[in-house]
């Protein structure tokens, strides 16, 4: 467990219940607050079995979420990646967003990873982003970032970190809902700049980077689709027309610099 310079009574609580358990537990404080993604990555660098899984604080797992990764890296200790599907509700009011992100009914199995990655990646980014829902092979999520070091300061990285494990190896991903995501909290939603940042900046950044692993098709679907539907949810007003083009704009800049054809 990683507190990442927590302001509040965070500490406190870690050492009170650290106290329940009776396997390995670890506490670590960071002297100052590194952020987010590199907090994360601090969790993952500390793990030494086969894959890793970093479970964020205000994420929920339902029961036999830990059973159902365990059994599944036991039958598959070659998985490259494996998605938890989940559902999300909102702090404040409770109520539920979505039941769940990817509407299958079975769970979903691929040796080829980069082909069930791209189809996830189309439905719904936030499922293969999601900190809690995903569990990568340890060595290939740190020849992630040995090959994109500059991703430790992009808030979108973890798309990145999903696909790059998926495009080596096989891929689950559940259709039951092991993790229900909170809305309403989240830092990079209070604060106007960071949300900038993230959406026309960090996400253009993180697709260049899946485009040189082999998902540029895949991305070209991903912009067509969004245009249509940005267009149609924009009512046509003026001002997010122009922050549309703006988006698509980037996107397209991405995707034509440094990426071999594929």
């Amino acid at each position: 467990m990683s507190d990442n310079a927590s302001g509040d009574d965070t500490g406190e609580v870690i050492e009170r219940w650290s106290a329940r358990f009776d396997g390995p537990f670890r506490a670590h404080r960071q002297r100052t607050n590194i952020g987010p993604i590199r907090n994360i990555d601090f969790c993952m660098e500390q793990a030494s079995a086969n894959h890793v899984w970093v479970v964020s604080d205000d994420d929920r797992l339902a029961a036999g979420a830990v059973r159902f990764v365990v059994d599944a890296i036991t039958a598959r200790p070659d998985l490259a990646l494996i998605v938890l599907n989940h559902g999300a509700h909102h702090v404040s009011t409770g109520a539920v967003d979505y039941d769940r992100c990817y509407p299958f009914d079975r769970d979903r199995a691929s040796e080829d990873g980069r082909k069930l990655f791209g189809q996830l990646l189309l439905h719904h980014q936030g499922g293969v982003t999601l900190t809690t829902a995903l569990v990568y092979r340890r060595d290939l999520l740190r020849r992630s970032i040995e090959q994109w070091p500059d991703g430790l300061d992009n808030y979108a990285v973890q798309t990145y970190m999903s696909g790059y494990c998926a495009q080596a190896g096989p891929v689950l991903a559940s259709a039951t809902p092991y993790v229900s995501c909170a809305l309403g909290e989240h830092w990079f939603i209070a604060d106007e700049s960071t949300r900038r940042r993230f959406r026309f900046d960090d996400k253009p950044a993180m697709y260049a980077q899946l485009a040189g692993v082999g998902y540029r098709s895949v991305l070209r679907k991903k912009a067509l689709r969004s245009t249509i539907h940005s267009v149609l949810d924009s009512g046509h007003r003026p001002g997010e027309i122009r922050a549309l083009t703006r988006k698509l704009g980037s996107l397209a800049h991405s995707l034509a610099r440094r990426t071999p054809a594929t």
